[in-house]
């Protein structure tokens, strides 16, 4: 199965991906871990990256695609896999489905999740990270088990985005809505989109999402 997450900032995209990937057992693919998986290579793909990185600059969509085309090309994504936080402009989504097509493989799923902006700025600032292990939680939405105690590894250390404030939220929700939002159009018109209210309980979500893949 392969699947796309889609989803303004803070919908949990992210958590419900990785819930997904334990269950249905697939490869969970986001943009951050396929660079830093990179970042340590020295092929001419990584070198043609980091030059651009290096020097500040934001990377054009067809290099982005074409990282990720070479990240789902590996092995271990011929089973399936998920896409949290790619593709995140129409461009990437056009990139993308040409080397699918190409390549014979096809798309399941797209899971939208939707959420209000204001609640949406309410579970971003609350948002916790694991100093140890990145362990990634929510203190209304997704808490630790034990209270200040990480699940994954014991830490009780935790940290908070730099930019998980209310300004920078909202600077990253219009972003959304102006790069990202249009793909739900057009996946939806291909009838492989699947919505979902967000702001539900975490464990109602899962459940939705499985049955509707199901």
């Amino acid at each position: 199965m392969r699947i796309i997450f889609l989803g303004p900032p803070g919908s949990g995209k992210g958590t419900q991906a990785d819930i997904l990937k334990e269950k249905l057992n697939l490869v969970k693919l986001s943009t951050g871990d396929i660079f830093r998986e990179l970042s340590k290579e020295n092929n001419d793909l990584a070198l043609e990256v980091k030059s651009i990185m290096n020097k500040g600059m934001l990377l054009p969509d067809h290099l982005v695609t074409k990282v990720v085309i070479d990240r789902i090309s590996k092995d271990d994504c011929k089973s399936g896999f998920i896409l949290d936080g790619y593709p995140r402009t129409l461009n990437q989504a056009v990139q993308l489905d040409e080397f699918l097509n190409n390549a014979n493989i096809k798309i399941d799923a797209v899971i939208n999740l939707n959420v209000n902006e204001e609640v949406l700025v309410n579970r971003i600032v609350a948002r916790i990270t694991c100093k140890s292990c990145n362990a990634s939680y929510n203190k209304f939405t997704n808490p630790t088990k034990v209270e200040n105690v990480c699940d994954k590894c014991g830490s009780n250390e935790f940290v908070t985005r730099g930019d998980d404030n209310e300004d920078s939220i909202r600077t990253r929700m219009k972003e959304y809505f102006a790069q990202t939002y249009p793909l739900v159009a057009y996946y939806k018109k291909k009838e492989i989109l699947k919505d979902f209210d967000g702001s539900k309980n975490l464990e109602n979500i899962t459940k939705e999402i499985l049955n509707a893949l199901n």
